[in-house]
């Protein structure tokens, strides 16, 4: 970044021209610190996981066969514009898992749709959990 600031710099100053031998626009200073109005990257400021997903994820990571535990990493294709969004993903013994993590008050919906993820990537082992009277609940999930 200082490379930046000290380039940026000896534009200002007119120690370096443009390609055409004069200052161009392309030559002038470039201020990479600030933020420009109308962000050109979406990026998303809420917490990535819920709670219990949060919850999930470190009993996942304290597993001595869990690698590579990522939260909603992957994006699944159910139908012409249905798609569905993996809580947790990781490898198992060798094996990719993917788990939908539900609370209380879960809804039909989401059921339906991490069983057609199952039924469409059955090449991946796929769990339902849950937390009731705060002890982990689990589910396979079949095709």
């Amino acid at each position: 970044m200082e490379d930046v600031l000290k380039h940026n710099a000896r534009v200002a100053a007119g120690k370096i021209s443009g390609a055409t031998g004069g200052t161009s626009a392309a030559s002038k200073p470039v201020d990479c610190l600030t933020v420009a109005p109308g962000v050109r990257i979406r990026q998303d400021s809420k917490p990535l996981m819920n709670k219990l997903e949060r919850e999930w994820f470190n009993n996942l990571g304290a597993l001595a066969s869990t690698k590579n535990l990522r939260a909603q990493a992957i994006r699944v294709k159910l139908a012409n514009g249905l798609w569905f969004k993996v809580d947790l993903t990781c490898e198992i013994d060798g094996r990719m898992t993917c788990f939908e993590v539900k609370g209380t008050f879960a809804f039909r919906g989401g059921f339906e749709n991490v069983k057609s993820a199952a039924t469409l990537f059955q090449e991946w082992d796929w769990f339902l959990v849950w937390k009731k009277d705060g002890v982990w609940k689990s589910q396979k999930i079949l095709p």
